[in-house]
């Protein structure tokens, strides 16, 4: 899941993540331990659970997002 905004000018476009590496699981079914999750995002390190997180995109030189 995630959501996203972008400043007045479009030049910066913030897309935060709210359940990176989120497990879809079957009914009756469990994850235990973080080595069962999907991702580690953002760290990609062993023992590190995904976390949610904000990114914010910009252009090279420049100008509004998707322009």
């Amino acid at each position: 899941m995630s959501a996203n905004a972008h400043t007045p000018d479009s030049a910066s476009l913030f897309i935060a993540v709210q359940h990176p590496g989120e497990l879809r699981l079957e009914d009756n079914e469990d994850a235990e331990a973080f080595d069962e999750q999907g991702a580690t995002w953002p760290d990609f390190a062993g023992g590190m659970p995904a976390r949610p997180s904000v990114v914010v995109l910009t252009r090279d030189g420049g100008g509004p997002i998707g322009a």
